[in-house]
């Protein structure tokens, strides 16, 4: 089968919880491949009646079955009718549209297995970087990091342009990094460490290099030169989340320090 197949929901979301974690648009696509995936005029009587195992899984908990039915026979049902990716084919029975075909087909699955571990590590991420799980489920990894790191530059951005120092607002990318630390509009976290005045320079060059070096070797890569970046897997792409996760971090500390 193609990566678009989708033989039952329970495959995706193991379980009602899980099913709530995705918005709307992506419990609808899921709908829409599963009835695609089983070519079949189907009915809310239907998914909730004699072809719930099927539509759910055999695994997916039964205390939850009935409460993920109601939920997908809601607003994602809806959504796929607003649509136009199914039709009203009388007395509530639905078929897939031509659009919807090709909707369908053209939403890549993903390897479960390995969502199920990743999905649930992005509540580590920082604030900003939580909402990031569409990008794993669409297979969009270098997507993924590119705009996690730009989201690290932008919080750069955010501290310049609320400082009146010239040297500072005409800084931009890893240049913007030396300036915003070097005019203590950022202070380097983390003050005690360094036991002498030489040992404390050498921790500030290490700390604003680290921060300058990730514009240089991963945002612009990333959002500049994809193409000459060679494919990571979601594993790798987390990884990379979470090293902009780390630099957002010290940047929400350093202006606590100021």
């Amino acid at each position: 089968m193609g990566s678009w197949h989708l033989q039952n929901i329970g495959s995706v979301a193991s379980n009602l919880a899980e099913l709530e974690e995705l918005d709307v648009e992506e419990q609808a696509l899921l709908l829409l491949r599963y009835l695609v995936t089983t070519n079949k005029v189907q009915c809310p009587a239907n998914l909730r009646g004699p072809y719930m195992d099927q539509f759910l899984g055999s695994a997916f908990p039964v205390v939850d079955r009935f409460r993920a039915v109601d939920l997908l026979l809601a607003a994602p049902w809806q959504y796929l009718l607003q649509q136009g990716w199914t039709s009203s084919y009388g007395n509530e029975f639905v078929i897939v549209t031509q659009a919807g075909q090709e909707v369908a087909k053209t939403t890549p699955g993903t390897d479960q297995a390995i969502l199920r571990q990743i999905l649930p590590c992005l509540k580590l991420l920082h604030p900003d970087l939580r909402g990031y799980s569409n990008y794993f489920r669409t297979r969009k990894y270098k997507v993924a990091v590119a705009a996690a790191f730009e989201r690290y530059e932008n919080k750069l951005n955010e501290a310049r342009d609320g400082s009146r120092k010239r040297s500072v607002r005409g800084a931009i990318g890893g240049d913007l990094v030396y300036a915003l630390y070097n005019e203590k509009v950022l202070k380097r976290p983390y003050a005690k460490l360094g036991s002498t005045p030489t040992k404390k320079e050498a921790l500030h060059k290490a700390f604003t290099g680290f921060l300058s070096g990730a514009i240089g070797w991963i945002r612009n890569p990333y959002t500049h030169e994809k193409h000459h970046l060679p494919d990571i897997c979601a594993e790798e792409a987390l990884e990379l989340l979470f090293v902009a996760s780390y630099l957002m971090h010290m940047i929400d500390k350093s202006k606590k320090n100021r």
